[in-house]
C-alpha cells in the first residue's frame, strides 16, 4: 500500500509504516512562519501550547526559553509533550485534544487566582481561551507563528492520505486534489471536521499519537 503524508514525519513514525508494508511519501502542503521573536513578553506561572510548532518556536528564543525553567506546562498532543520533556521543561499535564486540557483546567482552576500564558499559532481553534475566558480563568494569548498554505496537485495515486491538521487538509483540496478514489486518515478531531467539508472517505486517530494513527491506517487496510 502506497501512502502519502501531507506533512514530512518523524523517522519514527516512517520506521513503523515501512515495517508494517506500507510505502510512504512525503509533501508538505503546509509552511510554518515564525513571527518576530519578543522577550518582553508577559510570561505567567502556567504555560500552554496546543502545537508542537510553537513550542519549537520558543525554545529558539533563549531568554523566553529561560523563563519557563520554573514554570507549570499544559499541552495538546503526544509529540508536543515529548518535545516539552526531552527540554527539560516542567510538563504537568498533556492531552489529546484542546477540548479535553479545557476541561482539565476548569476542573482544576476554577474559581482560583491562576493565570496562564498561551502560546498559539494564528490560525487556531479558539476553543480553548473561549472557554477559560467564560469561567474566569485569566488568559493570555501569544501568537507566535502563521501558517502558510502551500498547495500541491497530486498526479500519482495513492492508497491513503495523512492529514495532520486543517490547514495541511485546506492546502490539499485547494490544490484540486480529492479522496474519490483514495481513503483519508486524520490525526485528530479537528483535522476530521475540517476534512468532513470535503469528504466521508476518511477515519479518524483515537487520539493524537503516530502510534494511533498507525492503528487506524492498519484497522481500514488489514
Amino acid at each position: 500500500m502506497k501512502l502519502l503524508s501531507t506533512k514530512i514525519v518523524s523517522k519514527k513514525f516512517k520506521d513503523l509504516l515501512i515495517k508494517n508494508n506500507y510505502q510512504i511519501e512525503e509533501k508538505s502542503f503546509i509552511k510554518i512562519l515564525p513571527f518576530k521573536s519578543k522577550s518582553n513578553i508577559s510570561i505567567l506561572e502556567n504555560i500552554i501550547f496546543t502545537s508542537k510548532n510553537a513550542v519549537k518556536i520558543i525554545l529558539k528564543n533563549s531568554i523566553i526559553k529561560n523563563n519557563l525553567a520554573n514554570k507549570n506546562i499544559y499541552c495538546v498532543g503526544k509529540s508536543t509533550a515529548e518535545l516539552i520533556i526531552k527540554n527539560s521543561l516542567n510538563l504537568i499535564k498533556s492531552e489529546d485534544n484542546s477540548k479535553n486540557l479545557s476541561k482539565f483546567i476548569l476542573a482544576n482552576f476554577k474559581n482560583s487566582k491562576n493565570s496562564f500564558t498561551y502560546f498559539s499559532g494564528k490560525k487556531r481553534i479558539k476553543e480553548l481561551e473561549n472557554n477559560l475566558k467564560k469561567n474566569n480563568i485569566n488568559i493570555i494569548v501569544h501568537e507566535v507563528y502563521d501558517t502558510l498554505l502551500t498547495p500541491i496537485k497530486i498526479n500519482h495515486f495513492y492508497d491513503g492520505i495523512i492529514f495532520y491538521s486543517p490547514s495541511a487538509v485546506k492546502s490539499f483540496f485547494k490544490g484540486e486534489n480529492s479522496l474519490n478514489n483514495t481513503y483519508g486518515f486524520c490525526i485528530g478531531n479537528t483535522t476530521a471536521k475540517e476534512l468532513n467539508n470535503y469528504s466521508n472517505r476518511f477515519s479518524v486517530a483515537k487520539s493524537n499519537s503516530e502510534e494511533n494513527m498507525l492503528e487506524s491506517i492498519n484497522k481500514y487496510f488489514k
